[in-house]
């Protein structure tokens, strides 16, 4: 029986130490058993041990099957363990895209490419590191009873979403994030650019349209507001959906106002002079489509979000 406790021994090498020698018992009881039953038949000793020992297989596989590991999170945390990594993912990018605008801010420069590459690289480099802390935490609160059960303790039924299949897209609420904070910019780069720089730039706000600097600066506080405060929330409710609605309305009924005002947009003079005039012309007439095409796509937006609106109850 030399192999048998070659086996038993093998199969407590991947048991924890308070259990290998209890597990090893029974399990080597089980195989004698076995074994008796087979020699019973006929078979000899040995034919009879390697055929219930290639029966049972890999000593891990079976020491699998008399003991269950506890998972690293564990079956009824997991919702909780996927809703806590995406809402941690998404304030990552967030911190992702504010630290690239600040970096965009002490050097001087906008440029829309490194706005959406900078970003995308600090998330992937921190997303591995997030996926780590949240794992281990939720391993490791979660030893001593479901987490879920804590923190849902005092749940009612008053507290129950008006609609749960109305969820908020959080890669929409990062877009409008990202989209408004380089409205900002562009609006104001007149106050964080140094004067060099600033006179090398190629367009300017045309000054009978320098009001829009103020309204369309107001529109994009109250929606980079309105998209912060969706990443601390998981369904609509019918108060932010309408604001949202309204946000959309507001930016579109904006996008067609400027382009019937066209050009809003200009080049600086020391430009003009050295362009040919169907170059100027096309430059206005393209925000007027620019901004209309813009315009269309929101109210085609709105149109949806208001057939989906009755659903919300």
């Amino acid at each position: 029986m030399e192999l048998v406790d070659r086996y038993i021994l093998a199969v407590k090498q991947s048991l924890p130490a308070d259990k290998g020698d209890e597990i090893g018992r029974e399990l080597k009881a089980n195989i004698l058993d076995e074994v008796d039953a087979l020699n019973a038949e006929n078979a000899s000793i040995d034919e009879a041990v390697n055929q219930v020992l290639n029966k049972y297989g890999h000593p891990d596989t079976t020491a699998n099957r008399f003991y269950s590991r506890p998972a690293l999170v564990s079956g009824i945390d997991m919702p909780l363990y996927k809703k806590v990594l995406v809402h941690s993912a998404a304030f990552l990018f967030a911190y992702a895209v504010v630290r690239t605008l600040f970096s965009m801010i002490q050097h001087d420069s906008i440029n829309p490419i490194r706005l959406l590459l900078q970003p995308l690289g600090l998330f992937i480099e921190n997303l591995s590191l997030l996926f780590l802390i949240v794992t281990l935490s939720f391993y490791y609160i979660g030893k001593n009873g479901s987490i879920s059960a804590w923190l849902y303790r005092n749940w009612s039924l008053n507290k129950l979403p008006a609609n749960p299949s109305f969820k908020i897209s959080n890669s929409d609420t990062i877009t409008d994030i990202i989209t408004n904070s380089f409205l900002l910019l562009i609006l104001w780069t007149h106050l964080w650019m140094s004067e060099d720089v600033y006179q090398q730039q190629i367009f300017a706000i045309a000054p009978a349209a320098e009001h829009w600097r103020y309204i369309l600066t107001v529109l994009s506080l109250q929606s980079l507001i309105q998209a912060l405060y969706r990443l601390t929330q998981i369904h609509w409710q019918r108060g932010s959906y309408i604001a949202y609605m309204i946000d959309h309305a507001l930016f579109a009924v904006a996008a067609v106002w400027m382009a019937l005002t066209a050009p809003i947009v200009v080049m600086k003079d020391t430009i003009n002079e050295n362009l040919p005039a169907f170059v100027l012309t096309f430059i206005d007439t393209s925000q007027s489509y620019f901004l209309l095409s813009v315009a269309l796509i929101l109210f085609v937006l709105l149109y949806f979000q208001i057939k989906k609106f009755p659903d919300l109850k």
